[in-house]
């Protein structure tokens, strides 16, 4: 397993790595089911793979052609808040983003390396032309959230930790503070690349990336926070003020 501290090892459930205030899970809190895995991009190829999600009629790399891959509002990216354990900050609200590999079940090996991530924010939805480090050709947002190799070259080895489709090996958790909220960077774009590491290539079924439904505490569901502003009688001049939480 990696040993550079360039190279992130989460290969084991429970494993933690950081890329700057970035937090990357490796088979933590596992997610999984219908309805609360969405996945937005599948990816497949032997050796090297690499694609992105969009609504463009035609894909550029290897993604999969279905109903699976399709563009992503940052508004249905959910935003979960850091309790201290698993690697992350209290208090601090990250974007989470879910892997799920497929190199198990008849794969020479159970290991992939990520060997490229990025997220682009986007005005459009059907963008292509993409390189990587660049974003798209043309006259775009091209707002870069996060990079991978940002300052330097980094590479995450993972494994199917949680054997099947539709359950999350990785969970990547992104500080909000990184992306912008407004009309012109309203959609997500979250570039992958696969496979590039000598006895870490992609030899299993597609890869695939979701978010779920679920927004609040890191692991748990929705929080609701709820703020009233309550009159007290018996105050000066009649009023008075309670803030509150109510969580759901």
């Amino acid at each position: 397993m990696p040993t550079n501290p360039n190279e992130i090892d989460l290969t084991k459930a429970g494993s933690i790595g950081f890329v700057d205030d970035a937090v990357f899970l490796g088979g933590a809190n596992t997610l999984s089911g219908t309805g609360l895995f969405n996945t937005f991009v599948q990816i497949q190829h032997t050796g090297i793979e690499q694609g992105y999600n969009t609504d463009a009629a035609t894909h550029q790399f290897d993604e999969k052609y279905s109903q699976f891959d399709h563009s992503l509002l940052l508004a249905n990216v959910p935003i979960v808040i850091g309790d201290g354990s698993n690697g992350t900050v209290e208090g601090v609200a990250y974007r989470q983003f879910i892997l799920d590999i497929n190199e198990a079940g008849g794969a020479i090996n159970p290991f992939l390396s990520l060997d490229k991530l990025q997220i682009w924010q986007e005005e459009s939805r059907s963008l292509s032309n993409f390189t990587a480090g660049s974003g798209f050709a043309g006259t775009h947002t091209n707002g870069l959230a996060f990079d991978l190799d940002a300052g330097i070259d980094r590479w995450i080895a993972v494994k199917d930790l949680a054997s099947g489709s539709g359950r999350s090996d990785v969970q990547v958790l992104i500080p909000d503070s990184y992306f912008i909220n407004d009309a012109a960077h309203r959609y997500v774009y979250l570039y992958s690349q696969f496979g590039v590491q000598s006895g870490f290539a992609a030899d299993g079924g597609f890869e695939e990336w979701g978010v779920t439904k679920a927004s609040g505490a890191l692991g748990t569901t929705a929080a609701l926070a709820v703020h009233k502003t309550a009159s007290v009688h018996g105050e000066p001049g009649g009023r008075g003020h309670h803030l509150f939480d109510q969580g759901r």
